[in-house]
């Protein structure tokens, strides 16, 4: 039981990411803001585009963070193709927000996806140990 309890907490937490995910992708005009905070901070020039250099360092500072391999040159450009959406060789705020949302709509998918398999587990779990006891 107290396994059961342990899981069926961990579920809890799981939706209540969820759910703070839904109310954050409901509300587009908070996003702007922190999507334009976000973008403010990493445009180093201030002239309200990402460059490439600009770019490029953003990506390898996040990887050195996370601890993963820095991106290469190829890695930024096709990061760079994907955002830039009107082809002028850098991003936009309106460009950079499409990339957060996006973001997020990701990360909400992944945790849904995740919450489903938790759920799968604790019923089978829960049937598994009701079968047990029959007669």
């Amino acid at each position: 039981m107290k396994l059961l309890n342990s899981k069926m907490q961990g579920v809890e937490r799981k939706s209540n990411l969820l759910r703070t995910l839904e109310i954050i992708l409901a509300q587009q005009d908070k996003i702007k803001i922190v999507s334009d905070l976000a973008f403010d901070a990493v445009d180093l020039d201030g002239s309200n585009f990402l460059e490439k250099a600009e770019l490029s360092e953003v990506m390898r500072q996040v990887a050195h963070e996370m601890k993963v391999k820095p991106p290469t040159d190829g890695d930024i450009d096709a990061v760079l193709k994907e955002l830039d959406e009107n082809t002028d060789d850098k991003v936009s705020k309106e460009e950079f927000l499409a990339l957060i949302v996006q973001v997020l709509r990701k990360m909400l998918e992944s945790e849904e996806d995740l919450q489903a398999t938790i759920n799968q587990q604790i019923t089978n779990s829960a049937g598994g140990a009701g079968q047990g006891y029959k007669k």
